[in-house]
């Protein structure tokens, strides 16, 4: 600007190009709000905790995170919403043999990815296997281990694929055998880490896969978009075998790890749900749990406190078990978690399939000292 007012030859110049600038940006404000449209709302915006570390349901650990991932890839079951028992997903029907170890799952003829490529036993094979790939670092490869020869081959003791108790028998047909009777495997069958994953996709594109256009998915379903620490945006899978009961073409789910964020958030009308009593602030749980919008619902979890176990005093099972009576779970709910929480007294919550827990331990100080 000095330069432009001392100028005296170059003064009209100075302005000339002052304006055309100013024309230009005009001209480029204008062009770039033509490219950008506005975001069609959400049927449903829900709190979905911290930022998810990953999409991919082989090597997701999180709660939140699966979440997200369940909707985006379907395995061969999936938990009825009512009851969590196992009902048909890919799989529309299945047969156990007489001994309990063998599994014969038939591929519904509708099941396509959402990009219109028909699902078939052979893409439940791939997926399998890739979670039994050391390189793919799946925390939960375990989980596959109850199959025949699964865990020699993660572990290289083998090499021949066929050995191993996973088979297509056609292009519909799946065989899965097990080294043992398993009263939960339909169940383990609808957890994320056996979901059915596009194989041409993750071999194109490896560890960015999740960044595809499109990304094919077996859910119902698709991404819409991923923004880190903003959104992530599910949009209804059109392809989806069960596409008529997906009752929401849009979804927005947020990652937030604050409470009171979180609460604002519902408050104000920005958010529909927030999910987890981690979300809800403890100082006001007294006060909200008496809302009508205040849900509360049995969760298939444990909450529990870890010690050190190898270090005194606490590698005595006798204090183990005295600080296990001194512990007044009910007066811990009352006063501190104050949001209606069921006292555990066992480690494996009411539910698992085929299970009833033992009684465990109460409430007793004298027992305790």
């Amino acid at each position: 600007m000095r330069i432009a007012l001392r100028a005296t030859g170059n003064l009209p110049l100075a302005r000339f190009s002052f304006g055309l600038v100013v024309l230009l940006n005009f001209g480029l404000l204008l062009l770039t709000a033509g490219c950008f449209r506005p975001e069609s709302p959400a049927d449903v915006t829900i709190i979905n905790g911290n930022e998810p570390e990953s999409l991919d349901p082989q090597i997701v650990t999180g709660v939140s995170e699966m979440r997200l991932t369940k909707a985006l890839f379907d395995g061969l079951i999936r938990l009825d919403p009512h009851d969590a028992k196992p009902v048909p997903a890919l799989a529309e029907r299945w047969e156990i043999s007489p001994d309990g170890k063998t599994y014969t799952f038939h591929i519904r003829t509708n099941a396509v990815w959402s990009t219109g490529e028909p699902i078939t036993s052979a893409d439940v094979l791939w997926s399998w296997f890739r979670v039994l790939n050391k390189e793919t670092a799946g925390d939960y490869a375990g989980q596959l281990y109850c199959i025949k020869n699964a865990e020699d081959w993660y572990n290289g003791k083998l090499t021949d694929q066929s050995s191993v108790g996973i088979t297509a028998l056609d292009a519909r047909t799946l065989r899965v055998e097990l080294n043992s009777p398993l009263a939960f495997f339909l169940e383990l069958c609808s957890f994320p880490t056996l979901a059915v994953l596009p194989r041409q996709t993750i071999e194109k594109y490896g560890d960015r896969w999740l960044h595809a256009q499109p990304l094919p998915t077996s859910g119902a379903f698709t991404l819409g978009a991923w923004r880190v620490n903003d959104k992530v945006r599910l949009l209804r899978n059109p392809l989806y075998w069960d596409v008529t009961n997906t009752a929401s073409a849009i979804i927005d789910v947020l990652p937030v790890g604050s409470p009171n964020t979180a609460l604002n958030l519902y408050e104000t009308g920005a958010a529909d749900v927030v999910w987890d009593k981690d979300l809800v602030p403890a100082e006001l749980m007294d006060v909200l749990v008496k809302r009508t919008d205040f849900h509360s619902f049995t969760y298939l979890g444990t909450y529990f406190y870890r010690f050190n176990v190898t270090k005194p005093p606490f590698n005595d099972a006798r204090v183990r078990r005295a600080f296990a009576l001194a512990t007044d779970k009910p007066r811990l709910i009352h006063k501190l978690t104050r949001g209606a929480e069921v006292p555990a007294r066992n480690f494996v919550p009411v539910g698992v399939a085929n299970y009833t827990p033992p009684e465990g331990l109460g409430y007793d100080p004298v027992a305790a000292r």
